[in-house]
């Protein structure tokens, strides 16, 4: 068991926490700091797969988020700037793990946030969990360009 102080230690950090949480949820439910309206990230559904991603001319990368994963929700703002910055030569895409299951299930996700990238139609890479930060998306986005651009 814990002791006050421990229990008081705990009490204290899940309730700065949860309004943190709080603070950063904007009326959409997200935590984000940039509109998706305004970017030249897409958000698609199940319907639309085929025609955005696989019969793309350029490479795609699919970010398969959930809308109740924390990790995701951190990505999203992140993720609609790099797809602002690559819009010309790559195009990031976004879909609802529970919105699309049909789908989704298909690409067995295991964890969230997934992005897979599809070049000529076919997954190509894989990358689970979190990327890191900005640049280390963008570095991740840079060489899926660069190789396809050798294939």
């Amino acid at each position: 068991m814990f002791s006050k102080k421990q229990s008081f230690i705990t009490l204290t950090l899940l309730s700065v926490v949860s309004f943190d949480l709080y603070t950063f949820c904007d009326s959409s439910g997200f935590w984000g700091y940039a509109n998706s309206a305004d970017t030249a990230s897409v958000e698609i559904t199940q319907d639309m797969f085929e025609k955005e991603v696989l019969q793309s001319d350029i490479p795609v990368i699919l970010d398969v988020y959930a809308v109740w994963c924390g990790p995701c929700q951190m990505l999203k703002p992140i993720f609609a700037q790099v797809a602002q910055e690559f819009k010309d030569s790559c195009k990031l895409v976004s879909i609802d793990y529970d919105k699309n299951l049909k789908l989704t299930s298909t690409l067995e996700i295991r964890c969230f946030p997934t992005m897979l990238v599809y070049h000529k139609g076919k997954i190509v890479q894989r990358l689970e969990g979190f990327p890191g930060n900005k640049e280390e998306l963008a570095k991740f986005v840079q060489a899926v360009v660069d190789s396809a651009a050798q294939n």
